[in-house]
């Protein structure tokens, strides 16, 4: 069954993307939500226009992002964590904890959707992460 998503859906796409899914999937879960629509309920020209417009906001979040993280590249946010005489943290470092020191410490506001761990930081020591698309920024982990 065709559906159109009206937001990000994980492992089945994109805001605005035209996308075929089980059937008991859309009926059930999908329309129901309000995360996706028939896309009939859309014209051509109507959909090809929402999907422009959230091409371009998204092109200027980019930009955005690019431009704060741009001028952190050789800046560094500190974080503690319990850890054993080997380094090692009891309790991993995820985004959350990530974008909070981010805000203290450089007075910059980031979602946690646009940092990108991989995983939460177990160690202490010096790890480099990504934020948004291609931006770095090295997180010193140290032991309380």
């Amino acid at each position: 069954m065709k559906v159109l998503l009206m937001q990000d859906v994980a492992k089945v796409g994109k805001k605005y993307e035209v996308k075929e899914v089980a059937s008991g999937f859309a009926r059930n879960f999908l329309l129901p939500s309000g995360k996706a629509v028939a896309p009939e309920s859309f014209s051509a020209d109507k959909l090809k226009a929402l999907q422009d417009k959230h091409l371009h906001a998204a092109a200027n979040r980019l930009a955005e992002l690019t431009a704060i993280f741009g001028a952190l590249e050789d800046k560094k946010i500190v974080l503690a964590g319990k850890a054993n005489e080997d380094g090692h943290l009891f309790a991993g470092l995820g985004k959350d904890v990530v974008a909070e020191a981010i805000k203290t410490q450089l007075g910059i506001e980031v979602d946690t959707t646009e940092i990108h761990l991989g995983h939460a930081l177990k160690s202490t020591g010096s790890h480099e992460i990504e934020i948004g698309e291609g931006n770095k920024l090295i997180v010193v982990v140290e032991a309380e």
